[in-house]
């Protein structure tokens, strides 16, 4: 493939994961008789994603199809011939799918063999093989994300919806078992765990924030972090069915693996073991497996009391793109799934790292938002300083996704300023730490005024750039009917943005 392409694993590990891809893609999407893409739910707008991500695609590797004419790699020169002539793909979907399955089958045919290590011409050096799986990460992991929606569009039918196979080699297993779930009800034998906490929580355990323990069951020990949900805030059974939702069908035994969010769309949150009803206290206890790169003895600090530490604790400027990258793609990934966190803010972020070797900590969502039981007492201020007009005090019933997409950007705000919510509204925490129904709407305008001025600022462009700065007030003014245009164009203007950003 390379000169060096003998002695470098990564690049044929990649190219060999992209054409397993590819061929999954092709075969799910443009087959004759059962291509997905038939499928009259999936939107137009679905249709041309696919279409243009194909096409930058095809644009970035010209360079190294040109140098490839040049090679005689199984009749290499008449396979491109045949992409030259059919590279312009139309989103007609009545007429066209057999194009776009055949162009698929002949480039992953060509990838497939350029990665074999009999391919060993001395064509490209490694920087210029880098930059060529770079931008194939880049298109692969965008198209990855767009099938992920239009599943989410269609639903699970056959014969349209993907073996465990397919999903497997696609990348989007736990993805499509999240999809899956949405709307279900756990079974009867989902229950409580059923094992032993080393250190006791006591009662006086703040409902934010997580405590890390083990876990001990059947003799094997495992390390926890611990997230206290009272019965006044959360009920047992909306406990039950959040942790069914997140919880993996990995075995308890199994090894963690670090995720990896610095490519693609995906989540990045800790996973969830199950809970433990402690009537007792009148609680619950969320259990999440604890990453093994955190060191053992400390409990996790929260993004808000990372901020809170002031200047000297800053991360660098690149680092707070990072993590702001990866909150965005967070809340993609969630309302990919069909969900919605609701309840994001700096407290239910836990800053932790990635790795052993990791110097800068990365943001862990937790704290899910459920429905909370109706109450006539008046609402605590310091929570709604980050929610949308719609969900401000009581709020509404319905929870959409601009909820958690404004929530989103006043978190973005503080990372921004490196200030909290607490710091800027303290007089008024101070005040008027709660309100009734009656001050609802004149606070929400008082307070989102406040958020709204700090990002149209000049300390945030000056802060973080005009970039960031406009992401911040796209994400406060957030306005998107439909959910799946809103999705890609999250992914867009949010997203993608903020990756752009994360090489300072």
């Amino acid at each position: 493939m390379t000169k060096d392409s003998l002695r470098s694993p990564p690049l044929s590990t990649t190219f060999a994961e992209t054409h397993t891809f590819f061929e999954a893609f092709s075969e799910l999407c443009f087959s004759d008789v059962t291509g997905i893409l038939r499928d009259a739910r999936v939107p137009h707008i679905l249709l041309v994603d696919i279409q243009k991500s194909l096409h930058a695609l095809n644009e970035s590797l010209a360079a190294h199809r040109e140098a490839w004419r040049y090679v005689g790699v199984a009749s290499e020169v008449k396979r491109q011939e045949t992409i030259r002539t059919s590279s312009t793909i139309s989103a007609d979907v009545n007429g066209q799918r057999k194009r776009w399955r055949d162009e698929m089958k002949q480039r992953s045919q060509i990838w497939k063999e350029r990665a074999s290590r009999s391919a060993n011409s001395a064509l490209f050096e490694q920087e210029e093989m880098e930059s060529l799986t770079s931008a194939c990460n880049i298109w692969v992991n965008r198209l990855r994300h767009t099938l992920e929606v239009v599943l989410l569009v269609a639903g699970e039918v056959s014969p349209h919806f993907p073996t465990y196979e397919h999903s497997s080699r696609l990348g989007i297993a736990h993805m499509l078992e999240r999809q899956r779930r949405l709307g279900l009800r756990p079974s009867d034998s989902y229950l409580p765990l059923d094992g032993q906490l080393r250190k006791s929580i006591g009662g006086a355990q703040p409902a934010v924030g997580l405590m890390k323990t083990v876990y001990s069951r059947h003799g094997d020990e495992i390390d926890v972090m611990v997230e206290v949900r009272p019965y006044s805030n959360t009920s047992a059974e909306a406990v039950r069915q959040l942790t069914w939702y997140l919880s993996s069908s990995t075995p308890l035994g199994e090894p963690e693996t670090p995720p990896n969010t610095s490519d693609g769309y995906g989540m990045l949150t800790l996973r969830c073991l199950g809970y433990v009803d402690d009537p007792g206290n009148a609680r619950s206890l969320i259990l999440y497996r604890s990453p093994k790169s955190h060191p053992w003895a400390s409990s996790p600090a929260s993004l808000h009391d990372t901020i809170a530490k002031g200047w000297n604790a800053k991360p660098s400027l690149g680092h707070r793109f990072q993590s702001a990258r990866t909150l965005a793609a967070t809340v993609l990934d969630i309302h990919t799934s069909g969900f919605l966190h609701s309840n994001i803010t700096p407290r239910n972020i836990s800053m932790l790292p990635r790795h052993f070797n990791d110097t800068e900590l990365s943001p862990y969502l937790v704290g899910w938002g459920v429905e909370a039981p109706h109450s006539e007492a008046p609402s605590p201020l310091e929570p709604n300083l980050y929610r949308h007009s719609s969900q401000f005090g009581r709020g509404a019933q319905t929870l959409t996704t601009e909820q958690d997409i404004y929530s989103l950007g006043v978190v973005l705000l503080e990372i921004g300023l490196w200030t909290t919510m607490s710091t800027v509204f303290a007089k008024l925490l101070e005040s008027a730490p709660r309100f009734g129904v009656k001050e609802e709407k004149a606070t929400f305008k008082k307070v989102n005024r406040v958020i709204l001025d700090l990002a149209y600022s000049n300390d945030m462009r000056r802060e973080m750039g005009g970039k960031y700065a406009q992401v911040v007030k796209k994400c406060l003014e957030w306005s998107q009917e439909d959910a799946v245009e809103s999705m890609l164009e999250f992914r867009k203007q949010i997203v993608d943005i903020l990756d752009v950003r994360c090489g300072l």
